[in-house]
């Protein structure tokens, strides 16, 4: 990454978190993302013994493919809606980990009863294998922490599930699909910013006094006077200012030209 506030860490995951929000990025996302929600998701089980397909069906809250469908009975386990909810978290930020929880049951088997986020802003390390590349699992430190490394895991590559969208060699961090945006999302904050500033500022004009010809001398509480009555302007019912003789208010707007900020954006 060649953009120093975009740096895998804390910084760059809240910038991400600020795109989101964009109606156009949001939009973009959303149009990943509602078409995999609104699948219809089923345990295949072509190749797997009847009950460990049902079993795993259970525990996902998933049906079996072409035998059954999930019932109300199937709460202990995760919901899979839920769970693919946050897991496509990973196209904004890049990657997203959950960690996986088990109890046995009576008949001494483990079943999932949790998938629970690891939110890749409480992550301060993900550690992988120096030879291959592969994920080993993360650190969590807490929000925004900077912990010094460590070599070994907190919670390890076994007990998780781990999400990456644009993986490049061992790059576990990834790469948010709103990566390519960065730079014309914040030309466009910037551009958006200055268009309200210079509509709140100058789209009325702006409010002067000019002094009749011909006055004696303008005493300083006069000019004091005057200033407070144009400063104090605002467009109402009731508005209203009080100057000192000789003196009169107009609105003055722009002169020459200005930016187009429209066309800026458009483009």
């Amino acid at each position: 990454e060649q953009i120093p506030e975009l740096q895998p860490g804390y910084n760059s995951l809240l910038i991400y978190a600020q795109m989101a929000k964009d109606p156009t990025c949001s939009a973009i996302i959303s149009s990943h993302v509602l078409q995999i929600l609104r699948a219809s998701w089923s345990v295949d089980a072509t190749g797997c013994r009847p009950e460990v397909a049902k079993l795993v069906a259970d525990d996902l809250g998933l049906p079996v493919d072409g035998v059954d469908e999930p019932t109300a009975a199937r709460v202990l386990g995760v919901s899979w809606d839920e769970h693919l909810r946050s897991a496509l978290l990973a196209l904004t930020f890049g990657h997203y980990g959950h960690e996986l929880q088990a109890k046995f049951d009576d008949q001494g088997r483990a079943r999932l009863i949790g998938l629970w986020d690891r939110t890749p802003w409480t992550v301060s390390q993900i550690h992988v294998d120096p030879k291959t590349g592969a994920f080993e699992g993360i650190t969590q430190d807490g929000i925004g922490s900077l912990s010094t490394a460590t070599d070994k895991p907190q919670i390890y590559a076994r007990n998780m599930v781990w999400y990456t969208h644009g993986k490049v060699g061992a790059n576990q961090y990834g790469s948010s699909l709103l990566r390519p945006m960065y730079g014309v999302h914040l030309i466009t904050r910037e551009v958006l910013r200055f268009a309200a500033t210079a509509h709140r500022r100058f789209s009325m004009g702006v409010p002067v006094v000019e002094w009749a010809q011909g006055l004696p001398t303008i005493t300083p509480e006069q000019m004091r006077q005057a200033q407070e009555a144009v400063s104090a302007a605002r467009v109402g019912e009731t508005s209203g200012a009080s100057l000192p003789p000789g003196a009169t208010m107009k609105l003055v707007g722009l002169t020459g030209s200005v930016p187009d900020n429209m066309s800026m954006l458009r483009w």
